[in-house]
């Protein structure tokens, strides 16, 4: 049986991580990064820890989600804001937005 982490187990565990060295942006076999999974669960401190540290919420796994269209297709308000505070370009922001509109239908 697996042990799912608490909101504040994660955030414990990736902060002593980052400041050891461990690669924000490091993925696993579906392209997925640690935001991807912090955005699944809703964990916005550990997604600000990771914005911190270099993740991006633009990267794509393999299926082309990113942290940003997951927040958007699963209407995570906080996370998409702090996502989209975090990106320079607009015109990527307006793409991201307008195809979660879309998949939602």
């Amino acid at each position: 049986m697996k042990k799912v982490c608490t909101y504040l187990q994660a955030l414990l565990l990736v902060s002593k991580l980052l400041y050891r060295g461990a690669d924000a942006a490091a993925v696993d076999e579906n392209g997925q990064t640690v935001l991807h999974y912090a955005t699944k669960r809703e964990f916005v401190s550990v997604a600000e820890r990771l914005l911190e540290f270099g993740a991006s919420a633009t990267q794509q796994d393999k299926m082309d989600r990113s942290p940003l269209s997951i927040a958007l297709n699963n209407q995570h308000d906080k996370l998409t804001a702090l996502f989209i505070s975090h990106i320079d370009n607009s015109e990527y922001v307006c793409m991201m937005v307008e195809l979660s509109f879309h998949a939602s239908e």
